[in-house]
C-alpha cells in the first residue's frame, strides 16, 4: 500500500473513517468483487438487544455469568451521576436485560475491561477522572470489584504516585485497558500512562482486596501502550499492546515479565505502516496469539490481523484478514476447537460499518467470515445503520457474544449486543503450505 493511499485514510476515535465517495467507490468494487455471498458454515444471530438512552453509549467488554447469562462493561452518557460513567449490564439467556449498574463520579469515568471473578462477582478496569488525585483532565487507573449483581464491594484508583518511574509531583493521564484475576485471587492491570514527557506501558499487581502490591512501567520505545495482558504458567506475566517505531509506524509489541513485573524480553511485530495489537490469548501450546489490525500487508487499508508465537515470543505464522475498505479486529478468542475468532468492524460495505467475525482453525486459516447489524434483514442491514464490534466471546452452548456499538443517526450511538447460534458445519480447512498475511478478501452479511 502506497503512503499517499494510506495518508487518506483518517483515523477517528472510534476506528477509522474514509471520505463518503472513497468509501462508496471501494465498498462497490467490494460486493462486485465478492457478492457478499453467504456460506452455510456460518453461524447466523439467535438475538440481538441495542442498549441505551438519548446519548452515546458504547461496550467495551463482555464476560458470561454463572447463571447462563451475559454482561457488557463499558460506559454511558445517557445514565448515571457524571458527563460519562463506568455502565455494566445484565443480560439473561435471551437478550433480555436483568439489571444495570452505572459507577463513577461527577466526571469523565469508563470501563474498559471486565472479567468474571472466582466468587461469582466482576472485576472491572478503565479509567477514573473522579478519583480522589485525578482530575477532569488527568485520569487514574480505575479498578472495581462488585457481586454478582454488580454492587461495589470496594474500588480503587492508581494515578502517578503509585507508579515506579514517575515523579509524585508529575501529572499523568493513566488508562487501564485490561484486567485479570490471578491465581492467588489478586488482579494485574495493563494499559497506559501518559506525561509530558510521552506515553508508556503501565503494569500493575494488586492483592484480592486491591491493595497495590508492586508497579511497574517497561522501559520501551515512547507511544508504548498495553492493550491486555495475563498471568503466565511460570507465575510471570505476557503483555500486548503497541508502541511507536523509530524507523516506521506503530508496532505490536509483546513483553514478557517474571512474577514481580520485571521485563524478561520484549518482542515486536509489523511492517511498514501501523500495525498494532489489542487483545492477547495464552494458547494451549505454551506460546501467544495476538489479535489486532494492520495497515502494512492488507487487500485494502488496514485488515484484521493475528499473529501467533511460541513461548518465547518467536514468531510461528501471521496472518490478515479484509476487504478493499477497512477493518479493525479489536477482541481475540480461542474456541473449543482450538480455533481462533477474531471480531472488530469492517467499512467493506456499501452503507456504513458492520460488525466483522472471522473464525480460524487453530494454524489461523480461515473457516468463515460473517458480518452483523443492528437487524435481522440482510436490506436493512445495508442501510444507514453503523456497527463496530469491541469484545467477543464463546459462549457455553458454542456460539458467540459478540457486543460494541450501533448508529443509525449519526452523533447518536448506542450498544449492540449480538448472540449467535452454535450452528457452525464447517468445511475442511485447505490443506497446503502456510502463507505468511494471506488475506482473505471475502465479506458475507446477514
Amino acid at each position: 500500500m502506497t503512503p499517499w493511499i494510506r495518508s487518506v485514510y483518517q483515523r477517528g476515535a472510534w476506528g477509522f473513517r474514509l471520505p463518503a465517495l472513497i468509501a462508496g467507490l471501494l465498498a462497490a468494487a467490494f460486493i462486485s468483487l465478492t457478492g457478499f455471498s453467504s456460506a452455510s458454515a456460518q453461524p447466523v444471530a439467535e438475538w440481538r438487544t441495542v442498549l441505551g438512552g438519548g446519548e452515546d453509549e458504547f461496550a467495551h467488554a463482555v464476560a458470561l455469568s454463572d447463571d447462563g447469562g451475559y454482561v457488557i462493561a463499558g460506559e454511558t452518557r445517557s445514565y448515571g451521576s457524571g458527563s460519562q460513567d463506568g455502565w455494566l449490564v445484565k443480560l439473561n439467556p435471551h437478550g433480555e436485560e436483568e439489571w444495570s449498574q452505572t459507577y463513577g463520579g461527577t466526571e469523565s469515568d469508563v470501563i474498559y475491561a471486565v472479567q468474571k471473578t472466582d466468587d461469582g462477582g466482576y472485576i472491572l478496569a478503565g479509567e477514573t477522572h473522579s478519583s480522589e488525585g485525578a482530575t477532569a483532565s488527568h485520569s487514574d487507573y480505575w479498578l472495581i470489584k462488585t457481586d454478582a449483581d454488580g454492587a461495589v464491594e470496594w474500588e480503587r484508583g492508581f494515578g502517578n504516585s503509585e507508579q515506579s518511574l514517575t515523579p509524585a509531583t508529575v501529572e499523568t493521564s493513566d488508562v487501564a485497558h485490561s484486567v485479570r484475576q490471578t491465581r492467588d485471587g489478586g488482579y494485574v492491570l495493563a494499559g497506559s500512562s501518559t506525561s509530558s514527557s510521552g506515553t508508556g506501558v503501565w503494569l500493575l499487581r494488586t492483592d484480592a482486596d486491591g491493595e497495590l502490591l508492586w508497579s511497574r512501567n517497561p522501559g520501551i520505545a515512547t507511544g508504548a501502550v498495553a492493550f491486555d495482558a495475563a498471568e503466565t504458567a511460570d507465575d510471570g506475566f505476557i503483555v500486548a499492546g503497541s508502541a511507536d517505531s523509530v524507523l516506521r509506524g506503530t508496532e505490536a509489541i509483546l513483553i514478557k515479565t517474571d512474577s514481580d513485573g520485571d521485563t524478561r524480553w520484549t518482542k515486536s511485530f509489523g511492517g511498514e505502516f501501523d500495525d498494532e495489537a489489542r487483545s492477547l490469548v495464552l494458547t494451549g501450546d505454551g506460546g501467544y496469539a495476538l489479535g489486532g489490525f494492520s495497515w502494512s500487508d492488507s487487500a485494502g487499508l488496514s485488515d484484521f490481523w493475528m499473529v501467533k508465537t511460541d513461548e518465547g515470543g518467536r514468531l510461528e505464522w501471521q496472518r490478515t484478514f479484509g476487504g478493499v475498505a477497512g477493518e479493525a479486529a479489536h477482541s481475540l478468542a480461542q474456541t473449543g476447537d482450538g480455533g481462533y475468532v477474531l471480531a472488530g468492524w469492517s467499512e467493506s460495505f456499501s452503507r456504513g460499518d458492520r460488525f466483522w467475525v472471522v473464525k480460524t482453525d487453530p494454524r489461523g486459516r480461515q473457516l468463515w467470515n460473517r458480518a452483523y447489524t443492528q437487524t435481522s434483514s440482510a436490506s436493512a442491514g445495508i442501510g444507514a445503520a453503523s456497527s463496530g464490534a469491541r469484545a467477543i466471546r464463546q459462549t457455553e452452548d458454542r456460539g458467540f457474544l459478540i457486543a460494541g456499538w450501533t448508529s443509525s443517526e449519526p452523533g447518536g450511538r448506542d450498544i449492540l449486543a449480538v448472540k449467535t447460534t452454535s450452528r457452525e458445519l464447517l468445511p475442511e480447512a485447505e490443506e497446503g503450505p502456510v502463507v505468511t498475511l494471506s488475506n482473505t478478501g471475502n465479506v458475507s452479511i446477514v
